[in-house]
């Protein structure tokens, strides 16, 4: 379910679910901190999620990450 989001707002939400930062997907992606946190604004609301916990299982309800694959906290 991911055809509502933009090409950068479903990097920024897959980065997210994997437990990366804002400032981190920035220097991943190469563009601004600011840009970011708009795109995650802009999927939240898409999405009707409220919280970055939501974001997260979100997408891996939506198998969007591997959850075998996610670093340990």
């Amino acid at each position: 379910m991911l055809s509502p989001l933009t090409r950068q707002e479903q990097i920024v939400i897959v980065g997210l679910a994997n437990g990366k930062t804002v400032k981190t997907i920035s220097g991943e992606m190469g563009i601004a901190v600011k840009t970011v946190d708009s795109h995650k604004g802009n999927l939240m609301r898409k999405l009707d999620l409220h919280s970055t916990a939501a974001v997260v299982i979100y997408a891996i309800k939506h198998k969007l990450i591997d959850i075998s694959e996610c670093p340990e906290p």
